[in-house]
């Protein structure tokens, strides 16, 4: 029997150097399942997604006719829970389970065939259809695709089928970068200071020192101060939000200058590892480099 593309679903993913996203699945729901098994279509899985593929016949029609009324479901799940930590995520998914709406995507207004961007926005899938647990936090979302004019009808050889790819895109997270800098009281005047020291980089990240109070980062301060005391502790962070990336940026120096400035600054620590997608927060103790 000869198969051809019907349609391919791909997650992307601006994190990741190739934009190919592995961290998410893509299910049919129990009723898609059962639409795919009675017209004989089948779903091929790939890195970032799926492909469904359609039996055909020698003139190029379906072996089995796909009307015009058809919609395949499918379910957006979490499979590597670090997705959360680098992707912007509206806030309406983050709220308490009872309350969070999760994302639906759809070719519905899409009319081409091709490669195309799928429509998004935000439902609550406790009144909607399909309802779905609030408190299972692997569902990130429904994809509903609509058997319209962005599918094709008539499938030719393969060498000049056309197909349908939809993506689903994703845009990575920004936020500020923390250092917390533990040093010993005593730095013989010296001043430290972080730079980006990085030629290749188009934009340079520029960091200031910033004056720490109790209330600093959600009580960093006092973890601090009670397992290093009589230490000194400095709070470097970022001027601008930085973007998650898959590939680490490197050069971020840790510099001492002494405190006249009369001295060209000397780096101390050539790579400092950039911050946790998750917190954004690094913490350097110094105290072993002294």
């Amino acid at each position: 029997m000869n198969y051809q593309g019907l349609f391919e679903l791909s997650i992307i993913h601006d994190y990741y150097q190739n934009k190919v996203c592995p961290d998410l699945n893509i299910e049919p729901t129990p009723e898609c399942r059962q639409i795919l098994a009675s017209h004989r279509l089948l779903v091929k899985n790939k890195v970032n997604g799926i492909q469904v593929i359609v039996p055909v016949t020698e003139t190029g029609q379906p072996w089995l006719e796909l009307t015009d009324d058809l919609v395949f479901t499918f379910l957006l799940k979490i499979k590597n829970s670090s997705f959360l930590d680098f992707t912007h995520i509206n806030a309406k998914f983050t709220r308490a389970p009872n309350e969070r709406y999760i994302y639906w995507f759809s070719n519905q207004t899409i009319t081409g065939i091709g490669v195309s961007s799928l429509e998004r926005t935000l439902y609550d899938p406790k009144t909607a259809e399909p309802k779905l647990p609030p408190q299972d936090r692997n569902n990130l979302g429904v994809i509903t695709i609509y058997n319209n004019s962005s599918l094709p009808k008539v499938f030719l050889p393969k060498s000049s089928n056309q197909t349908s790819e939809y993506q689903i895109s994703w845009q990575s997270k920004r936020q500020h970068w923390y250092y917390y800098l533990i040093t010993e009281p005593e730095t013989n005047g010296d001043v430290f200071l972080i730079a980006d020291a990085a030629d290749a980089r188009a934009e340079k990240i520029k960091f200031t020192k910033n004056e720490i109070n109790q209330s600093d980062r959600d009580q960093l301060y006092h973890v601090f101060t009670e397992r290093f005391a009589g230490k000194q502790l400095y709070l470097f962070s970022s001027e601008t939000e930085i973007n998650c990336q898959e590939k680490g940026r490197k050069h971020i120096q840790l510099l001492k200058q002494k405190q006249n400035g009369k001295s060209k600054p000397t780096v101390w620590i050539n790579h400092l590892p950039n911050p946790p997608n998750r917190t954004g927060i690094q913490v350097i103790n110094a105290l072993k480099f002294v």
